[in-house]
């Protein structure tokens, strides 16, 4: 009776949110990669080479691999929540009346994503350890970082981490005034 219930409930949120019953279940989860798998690749059954294999899944598990000796605790907090946010970008391409049709666009969606996921207002890039940034930075193979794509992200990443600090030595220059008018 339970299982039939949960089956049923999972229908029934699958309805509500658009999603299939075949991808009712792909809710993404911190520290597992099989979203880009069971769910992207089996909806858009994209070549190996393409982003839900060729670079989700596969950035996802190295990341994943990532331990205590390689990151620090917020480093890896902020892992943890980057894969998370990456995959919940991809979760409305499963629904039926997604716009999203194609791996082409599936891979735009996922690269226009990735800066708003590496500096999130809860867990940023911009505020990690540079012991942290080096192991990050040294995850991505060589060839990943030379695209457009990928260009355009380290660019809005760096455009997002200067816009912080500019906008953190306005905030100690307001304070220095106030304490000069006191």
């Amino acid at each position: 009776m339970f299982k039939k219930l949960k089956i049923k409930t999972i229908i029934v949120m699958a309805t509500i949110f658009g999603l299939t019953p075949a991808f009712a279940d792909c809710t993404p989860k911190a520290n597992d990669c099989s979203f880009y798998r069971n769910c992207v690749q089996k909806k858009f059954n994209c070549a190996e080479d393409e982003y839900p294999i060729g670079y989700g899944e596969k950035y996802c598990e190295r990341f994943k691999a990532l331990g205590s000796n390689d990151l620090t605790p917020y480093g890896k907090l902020w892992r943890d929540e980057t894969l998370t946010c990456l995959q919940n970008a991809l979760v409305p391409t499963l629904s039926d009346s997604s716009p999203v049709k194609t791996c082409t666009e599936v891979d735009e969606l996922a690269f226009d994503s990735h800066p708003g996921c590496y500096t999130n207002v809860y867990m940023s890039i911009c505020e990690i350890k540079k012991e942290d940034w080096m192991t990050i930075v040294g995850v991505v193979d060589g060839e990943d970082y030379a695209s457009i794509k990928s260009l355009k992200q380290i660019y809005s990443v760096i455009k997002t981490c200067a816009g912080d600090f500019f906008l953190e030595l306005k905030h100690i220059d307001n304070e220095l005034v106030s304490l000069n008018n006191k």
